[in-house]
């Protein structure tokens, strides 16, 4: 490409907590005039609707899926595996490894850079085949700032609720009522993790929207994921259920949403911080922990719920936490504290700031790498 368009492929992990904040860094960069290709496979190619629709001119590497024994036909996203899934995903996206080779060396105008998801570890391999010097650590990348309900709703999937009734339904609570609960794209938890959440919402007697992900293929239907038969029924007013994909950053942004009670997943941490919500941590696994710590102890915008993939929290215990978060005596404190780092998160990715100029930083040296390889 020219010095002008350096040329970028981008290789995504296709999980929904990793592929969305790629998504938005290609955006970030299209928009600094990058000529980007996007490699994925054909089940994941609907997520990037959206991105594609506003920047038409991004191009996409489409490769056909590997056959992997622990991948049940017809999945090419962990979203639709159990956790175990990730490793075998992992291993079998490596085979991708050959026809991206075989791409890049019959392409007339071959990318300069790769811009690649952590785990995709067969990516270095490529790289160094290919003469493509550095790795770049980049991140974290907040969404773009945008309020459009139909382009936030349909990000990562389809939901049992129309996002246009979550929001009716936000509209009539009063400002910072709202608790909102969801552990990511990926966990399910078990039935008796579901069970005591329920009751523990129950007694809170808060208003709630709880974002509930079925359970997946490779989990045992009858352990995972079932909500209590008795609850919506008696939570119906109080309480609103979403199944499967929830327009997340659109509930967090909501004046009536008060706290956050997550798993402390980076997107979903840094999607309630630029929110300015603060939040109950439940972690699970991976960064979860530390990110948990982080916000409880250096930062004091949230509070300790539960902590681990199987514990099963107390229902008393927790229905008292759950009521504390938006009614409790140091509500306004942690309240003053989150919106502080609202600010500062604002002010990173605003013109002069952190975050701006790093982006600025990193398309120069794309720039500058596109020109040596003319040269």
């Amino acid at each position: 490409m020219s010095e002008n368009h350096p040329h970028v492929l981008i290789l995504p992990y296709p999980a929904q907590g990793h592929m969305l904040p790629l998504l938005d860094f290609t955006h970030q960069l299209v928009n600094n005039g990058v000529a980007i290709t996007i490699l994925v496979t054909p089940k994941n190619l609907p997520i990037l609707d959206h991105l594609l629709s506003r920047n038409p001119s991004i191009k996409t590497l489409v490769l056909p899926f590997p056959s992997h024994p622990s991948i049940p036909a017809g999945v090419e996203n962990v979203k639709d595996l159990p956790a175990s899934g990730f490793r075998s995903m992992m291993y079998n996206l490596g085979k991708l490894r050959d026809p991206i080779l075989e791409w890049f060396r019959n392409h007339p105008s071959p990318p300069s850079t790769i811009i690649s998801d952590m785990l995709l570890g067969f990516t270095h391999e490529i790289a160094t085949q290919l003469g493509i010097r550095r790795v770049w650590s980049v991140g974290p990348v907040l969404p773009p700032g945008e309020d459009d309900v139909s382009g936030q709703s349909n990000r990562g999937g389809s939901s049992s609720v129309l996002t246009s009734e979550i929001l009716a339904w936000l509209d009539k609570c009063e400002d910072h009522s709202v608790v909102y609960v969801c552990f990511g794209s990926q966990a399910v938890l078990t039935n008796k993790q579901m069970e005591e959440l329920a009751i523990a919402l129950d007694k809170s007697g808060v208003k709630f929207i709880l974002s509930a992900k079925r359970a997946l293929k490779g989990h045992a239907s009858n352990d995972y994921g079932v909500i209590p038969s008795w609850f919506e029924e008696k939570v119906a007013g109080r309480g609103l259920v979403v199944r499967d994909w929830s327009p997340q950053v659109l509930i967090l942004k909501h004046q009536a949403i008060g706290a956050f009670l997550t798993h402390c997943g980076w997107n979903s941490t840094l999607e309630s911080l630029i929110a300015g919500v603060p939040m109950l941590t439940w972690p699970m696994g991976a960064d979860q922990f530390a990110n948990a710590n982080l916000l409880v102890d250096e930062h004091e915008v949230a509070i300790r719920a539960c902590e681990g993939a199987q514990t099963v929290p107390n229902s008393d215990e927790l229905a008292k936490l759950l009521a504390e978060a938006v009614q409790g005596n140091n509500v306004e404190e942690r309240r003053l504290r989150a919106s502080e780092l609202r600010k500062v998160a604002i002010n990173g990715i605003k013109e002069g700031g952190n975050s701006f100029k790093d982006l600025a930083a990193f398309v120069k040296h794309l720039r500058e790498e596109a020109t040596k390889i003319e040269v």
